[in-house]
């Protein structure tokens, strides 16, 4: 399973061009990143849309964090 951050940066976008086109702060997308929160579910589109991945490999990034 990948990271969020990896994920991010592998469609390299930039932590603050995330949190614009989601609509959140840079410290909300630095939060996901670290595994301290996960984003809403009506933001996962927006992130998956940005980051040219599917809602699925998003959510996976989350997934695994609940299931431990």
């Amino acid at each position: 399973m990948e990271s969020f951050k990896a994920l991010r940066k592998r469609a390299k976008v930039k932590q603050a061009e995330l949190a614009r086109a989601v609509g959140a702060s840079q410290s909300a997308i630095s939060s996901w990143e670290r595994g301290r929160n996960a984003p809403l579910l009506r933001d996962v589109k927006k992130i998956a849309r940005a980051l040219g991945a599917s809602v699925e490999e998003v959510v996976d990034c989350f997934a695994g964090e609940e299931e431990e």
